[in-house]
C-alpha cells in the first residue's frame, strides 16, 4: 500500500511538471509570433459529415495563409467542393 502511495505521488507531480513545461512552452511560441512581420503556413483538412443514412464522408481541402504585419492577410482555400482566395 505504500508503494502504491509514492507512485501515485510521484505520477502526481509528473503531471504537475508537464502542465508548467507545457505553459512555458507555449508561452515561448507565442512571445516568438507576436514579435515577426510576416507569417505564413500551408494547411490540409478535411471535414467528415455523418448523413441520415449513417455514410460517413470526408471533405477534404488544402490552403495556404499569408499575414503581413501591420493589417494584409492573404488566405486560399481550395479542394473538390471549394475554391476561393480572400485578402482582407
Amino acid at each position: 500500500m505504500a508503494l502504491s502511495l509514492v507512485l501515485m505521488l510521484v505520477a502526481s507531480s509528473t503531471v504537475r511538471a508537464d502542465e508548467a513545461d507545457a505553459k512555458r512552452l507555449l508561452k515561448s511560441m507565442s512571445d516568438y509570433l507576436a514579435v515577426q512581420n510576416s507569417i505564413s503556413f500551408q494547411y490540409d483538412a478535411v471535414l467528415e459529415v455523418v448523413t441520415a443514412n449513417e455514410q460517413k464522408l470526408g471533405l477534404a481541402s488544402s490552403g495556404e495563409v499569408v499575414m503581413q504585419r501591420p493589417n494584409k492577410i492573404h488566405a486560399t482555400r481550395s479542394g473538390g467542393f471549394a475554391g476561393c482566395q480572400h485578402e482582407f
